[in-house]
């Protein structure tokens, strides 16, 4: 690059050839053998043997039965028989995690879901009626 600045700065037009490359064709690369074991869906792992497979899970979850955290949306849905309430309340949770922490997003869930449904749709309605009246 200094070679080029040098050569423009005393005025001396350097000159680039271009040459013409052929690519050769890509070939296709072949997709991952899938595994037949059926406890192993996998080819990723190295785990061959059912049985190491099952202990691991069954550690990975005793482990995460102990250790996990107590969240709202987990509690609603262990608790709340209604599936469509349990499903909103799983959304609305994943909704709000998407680019927030958990730490965060607890605060407003909690205030969210505290929201009667009629009274969101009310708020909705407002916000949108007065945005039409505008337009009038």
């Amino acid at each position: 690059m200094s070679k080029l600045r040098s050569a423009v700065q005393r005025g001396k037009r350097s000159t680039v050839t271009m040459t013409e490359t052929t690519k050769a064709p890509r070939k296709r690369i072949k997709e991952a053998k899938k595994a037949t074991n059926p406890c192993c869906p996998t080819a990723y792992h190295t785990f061959h043997e059912p049985a190491v497979v099952q202990q691991i899970r069954s550690q990975l979850l005793s482990w995460y039965d102990k250790e996990k955290r107590e969240l709202p949306w987990r509690t609603v849905a262990l608790k709340e028989p209604d599936l469509n309430i349990r499903t909103y309340a799983v959304w609305v949770s994943e909704i709000m995690l998407q680019q927030t922490q958990v730490a965060t997003v607890i605060d407003y869930y909690n205030r969210w879901m505290k929201v009667s449904k009629t009274d969101l749709i009310f708020t909705i309605i407002t916000f949108f009626l007065s945005l039409f009246k505008t337009l009038l």
